[in-house]
């Protein structure tokens, strides 16, 4: 999309050289709790997936009470950098955790920094691959911003704030590879890795399947949060 990555925060020693790999030009700086934001390139966008180990339906689902919640950090990392957009990413059952509490906190929060927020939930079955890996995207902007910029626009036809867990089947899907053009026919929808249809080895090596259960379809993230800042700054220019 023609942006630059400055810097990544990360501790796990294989997501971090795959980070290293991938933006060899960005520093990583390491555990979140301990960056001092004062001291850090102040980006346009804060980008990042908050733990979703402490309400994905998986796990025991202790939320706040769990010792690996970060989104305190979040929340300070965007007080101090105070950038344009911040997007943060997780999985769908944030919604219902400690029975809405969470998302009520996440929410709250964003406000009482002076940001509004708007949210999605995404599915790689909404962008035509064959399964289903629900996440929740969420856009904030400073408050005001968005109807500063959209009041005079058509409201964006989109699936913002809903909230679905319903598996639509597919009975064919087609993609381009190397340039041609493949289409397979009588998938369905499957909601785990390692199925059939995904092309991922059933015996991935351990940390390999670690690091692709907590990535994210770059489909969601493109066409959902990344292209709606694309509309925002459209529109700002335009005004």
């Amino acid at each position: 999309m023609g942006w630059r990555t400055i810097w990544v925060s990360e501790i796990d020693p294989y997501a971090s050289a795959v980070l290293a790999h991938r933006f060899p030009e960005a520093p990583n700086l390491g555990d979140i709790t301990k960056v001092e934001w004062s001291a850090v390139e102040r980006p346009d966008i804060v980008c990042g997936g908050f733990p979703c180990q402490p309400h994905s339906t998986g796990g025991a689902m202790r939320a706040s009470k769990d010792e690996r919640d970060l989104w305190d950090e979040c929340v300070r990392a965007v007080r101090e950098l105070r950038s344009r957009y911040a997007v943060f990413e997780n999985v769908a059952a944030l919604f219902g955790s400690e029975h809405g509490g969470f998302f009520n906190r996440v929410m709250s929060s964003l406000a009482a920094l002076g940001y509004d927020a708007e949210w999605e939930v995404l599915r790689a079955s909404d962008f035509g691959l064959p399964h289903r890996r629900e996440r929740i995207f969420i856009l904030a902007y400073p408050a005001g911003e968005r109807w500063s910029v959209s009041r005079n626009q058509a409201p964006r036809d989109t699936k913002q704030r809903r909230i679905s867990h319903q598996i639509e089947p597919r009975t064919a899907w087609r993609s381009e590879v190397g340039g041609h053009l493949m289409e397979r026919v009588g998938w369905s929808v499957e909601p785990a890795i390692c199925g059939s249809d995904d092309g991922i080895p059933a015996k991935l090596a351990k940390r390999e399947l670690h690091a692709l259960g907590n990535a994210i379809v770059p489909q969601c993230a493109v066409e959902g949060p990344f292209k709606r800042i694309q509309e925002l700054e459209a529109q700002r220019v335009a005004l």
